[in-house]
Parts: structure tokens; sequence; C-alpha cells
């Protein structure tokens, strides 16, 4: 349970989320974090059962992290990623070209519309390690259906 100041801060302040995803020879996953204002960290790993690209991936990444910000009820994000295009496109700086990508970026698009205010950054893959863990991890294991 949420005390009643936690429920200020997602109200007031914003949450910080950070995505990244894994596709490798064992499979494909996504990991995220989410780190309200008092600083605690919420872990999410995500194992995708469909070959995706890395680009696909990444979006997949940054949308289960958008929709747990969602369900828990957050209006302002600051967003970190690794991905220069899945960034870039969600602001739309940059054009979706791949066919294959535009469901994601306007299902994401409607799904931002959702927060009172959402900051995207790029970080170095180096500064983005526990995301790149728990998508690693997710990725190699099998999970019973």
């Amino acid at each position: 349970d949420f005390l009643d100041e936690d429920i200020l801060d997602i109200e007031l302040r914003a949450w910080k989320m950070y995505f990244n995803e894994a596709v490798n020879k064992y499979g494909n996953g996504v990991g995220v974090l989410l780190v309200p204002p008092k600083g605690y960290h919420i872990p999410l790993a995500v194992k995708l059962n469909f070959e995706a690209t890395n680009n696909m991936a990444e979006y997949e990444a940054c949308i289960a992290g958008m929709e747990a910000l969602w369900e828990l009820g957050v209006k302002k994000a600051e967003v970190f990623g690794d991905s220069t295009l899945v960034i870039a496109q969600v602001q739309k700086l940059w054009k979706v070209k791949e066919e294959h990508l535009k469901p994601y970026q306007q299902y994401l698009d409607n799904l931002t519309k959702t927060f009172d205010k959402i900051e995207y950054t790029v970080i170095p893959r180096a500064q983005n390690k526990f995301a790149n863990v728990l998508a690693t991890l997710v990725s190699m294991v099998e999970i019973p259906k």
C-alpha cells in the first residue's frame, strides 16, 4: 500500500523510467526500471515470445514501462533509454520509415497522451545497465506457459 505522501508524489512529481531490450540466440526480452520520487526501485522484466528486431524490442520495452506507469496512475515521467531511434521517433523528431515499427510508434503516441508531462533522454548504454541486465536475464530463461 502506498502512503498518502506517495500518492502525492505520483500526482505531482516525475517518476524516472529506464528501458532496454535484449535480442540474442536464447530469446528476446525487455527490462524496465521504474524509480518513484522516493528513490526506491521497481524492476520489470518481460519475455517476448516472438521474433523481434532490436528496434521492435526497444519499442516493446518502452511500451511496457509506460503501461506500468499508466497503471500506477503516474502523470509525469522522465524516460531514459539508449535507443536514439525509438526516442527520436517517439518525440517525432524522426519519421518512422519501417512499416513494422509504425504500429509501435502510434500505440506509444496514444498512450503518452494520457500523461501530463513526459521528458525523453537518450543515455549511453553504460548508464542503462540495470535495465539491460533485466532484459538479458529474462531473454535467457524459459518461462513456463
